[in-house]
């Protein structure tokens, strides 16, 4: 299983490779000890392939340097296909991001899940290494092996100023995987509010389908994620409403345009305010329900 995912296409989810929390690197299976068994011999060191890993996560750029003039292979993959640029990107380390690109790193080798650069640092919100590696001419549309480019991915972890990093430099709104989810059915399968916000006020459609035929609020019922479908229901009726409006009027295409934006930029902060609403009244549940649970014991207790 990739170490970045969050849902797997055989449990029935469709946005399928959606990374989450990346294993420590260099860890391994902890060996029991018996009582009476003489200690184990000292491990071997790792190889200069794993250090430039550990060194590159680690942001320790002399070290790097120093790998680097002792003929590390800069290229070498891991068990999983991870690169040295990966685990620099995944871990924020901007410097060494810039070093090893500077050193020939390869911007969009892809590990065995089709993962570049640019799917992890998006998918670990490290929007600094992001921003270097779209300086230094990523591809913004790189798909991994399910079609999910960058941009689906920060919007599956809510990594707002991914997504923001990414629809400024030109990255699509509206592509799809090979599944046929845009981000916005993503984001609507993690829950991830103010990524969904932000794809609406973007323009990804909101009744799109997939080739399940789910628009991103079915696909929000059925993983369960009940304020992601409120928000979205409530977009879809302000974009409704909005449709309604401008058919009542006829307008030159300059008014329909300026009135466009005023409609989005009012659509997005009314979304802002439903979401925080949402937020406050789950909390508010989640407090009362930890209450009842609290004299409930207390009952118990006496």
């Amino acid at each position: 299983m990739s170490p970045l995912q969050v849902r797997r296409e055989d449990d029935g989810c469709i946005c399928c490779d959606v990374r989450g929390e990346r294993p420590p690197l260099g860890a391994g299976k902890a060996v029991a000890c018996q009582v009476a068994a003489p200690p184990p011999p000292p491990p071997d060191p790792p190889p200069p392939t794993a250090e430039l890993h550990l060194a590159a996560a680690q942001g320790d750029e002399a070290r790097v340097r120093a790998l680097l003039a002792q003929g590390a292979p800069i290229e070498l993959a891991d068990a999983n296909g991870e690169r040295p640029i990966h685990a620099a990107a995944s871990s924020g380390q901007t410097a060494c991001v810039h070093l090893l690109l500077a050193a020939g790193a390869d911007i969009e080798a892809a590990d065995s899940h089709g993962h570049a650069a640019t799917h992890w640092a998006a998918a670990a919100g490290q929007e600094g290494c992001l921003r270097a590696l779209i300086e230094q001419g990523a591809e913004l549309e790189r798909r991994d092996r399910n079609g999910l480019t960058p941009l689906a991915l920060a919007a599956g972890k809510n990594q707002l100023g991914c997504l923001y990093a990414l629809l400024a430099a030109g990255a699509c709104p509206t592509s799809v995987c090979r599944l046929g989810n845009s981000a916005l059915h993503v984001a609507a399968c993690n829950g991830s509010l103010q990524a969904i916000r932000c794809l609406a006020a973007a323009g990804v459609p909101l009744l799109a389908r997939n080739r399940l035929g789910q628009t991103p609020r079915q696909v929000a019922a059925h993983y369960r994620q009940g304020a992601a479908e409120r928000l979205l229901r409530q977009l879809e009726r302000q974009q409704q409403q909005g449709f309604m409006q401008r058919g009542e009027h006829k307008q030159t295409a300059s008014t329909a345009a300026v009135q466009g934006a005023t409609e989005l930029a009012a659509a997005a902060a009314a979304a802002e305010v439903a979401a925080a609403q949402l937020l406050a009244d789950e909390e508010r549940q989640a407090a009362q329900q930890a209450a009842r649970r609290a004299a409930k014991q207390q009952r118990w207790n006496c």
